[in-house]
């Protein structure tokens, strides 16, 4: 069931982030390339966040000495 709201929730805040992308356009001056820029632009920074944040770990201890029960990776638990 906890699967289920949170599929749910993500869908409806995807949602709710189109239509602001659809309310957008009307207030640009070159739609087309402005829309454009701003989606391909943030998802590049989200992409470059993400991969950054899945790195970390083994940043900061070698991956060959990570367990279940290691402590830095406890840290990042979701």
């Amino acid at each position: 069931m906890k699967g289920i709201f949170q599929a749910a929730a993500i869908v409806y805040f995807a949602y709710g982030g189109f239509d602001n992308i659809a309310t957008m356009v009307e207030e640009t001056r070159n739609p087309s390339r402005d829309i454009l820029l701003g989606v391909l632009g943030s998802m590049s920074i989200v992409t470059i966040i993400y991969c950054l944040m899945a790195l970390s770990p083994s940043m900061i201890q070698n991956y060959k000495e990570m367990t279940q029960t290691c402590l830095t990776l406890l840290h990042f638990r979701v």
